[in-house]
């Protein structure tokens, strides 16, 4: 465990300040520097695990019998209570699974979303069909015929259409492919019905 730095809390420093002493001199070197006053925040988990190595060792428990103390303090397990491992890392923040009843709710929604689409898709279809029929009953040219048809085409496709979906890319805001499916679907929209506008203004 190379690297990892181990949160030097105060019950720890008490444990590690006596046994300092009797510590081989490499130990005790390597120690010095983290109970010092002020105690920096961290220690590495390699010195404490050194340290807890020593004292499973003959000289080890001979030398904390001496000075009564308990070798069972110094397990890596007694150590490491209360702390916190990469004190100094930033985690990202933890988002926990959704739950069933929140995931089945946003299925529904999506679905009510889509149904709510293909009613839009319908109603354009049969506006713009009125608009034909209603048009070409009077006699009129073919482009005005056309032109007519595509305005009520393209008031509903910017109003139903985007508010339709509008409401299903809201469902997967978190995903900019869904917000990039809109501002296209929009877009294609908009241009082909300006484009044919345009058109048949020109012609007539």
């Amino acid at each position: 465990m190379s690297g990892i730095n181990i949160s030097l809390e105060t019950h720890l420093l008490h444990v590690l300040k006596p046994i300092s002493s009797i510590l081989p001199e490499h130990l005790a070197n390597d120690l010095a520097q983290y109970i010092i006053d002020p105690s920096p925040l961290s220690i590495p988990y390699n010195t404490l695990f050194a340290i807890s190595q020593w004292t499973r060792t003959a000289d080890g428990q001979k030398a904390l019998q001496t000075h009564s103390m308990k070798p069972h303090d110094y397990s890596m397990i007694s150590l490491l209570a209360g702390t916190t491992s990469s004190p100094e890392g930033k985690f990202g923040t933890y988002i926990p699974p959704k739950e069933p009843e929140q995931i089945e709710a946003e299925r529904v929604n999506e679905r009510k979303s889509i149904t709510a689409l293909i009613n839009a898709l319908l109603s354009i279809g049969c506006v713009a069909f009125a608009a034909w029929w209603a048009a070409d009953k009077t006699g009129w040219r073919n482009e005005w015929v056309r032109l007519t048809t595509i305005s009520p085409l393209r008031y509903h496709s910017d109003s139903m259409t985007a508010s339709s979906l509008r409401a299903i890319c809201s469902n997967h805001s978190s995903h900019l492919r869904g917000r990039a499916l809109y501002d296209l679907a929009i877009f294609e929209i908009q241009a082909a019905a300006t484009q044919e506008t345009v058109g048949s203004t020109q012609k007539s």
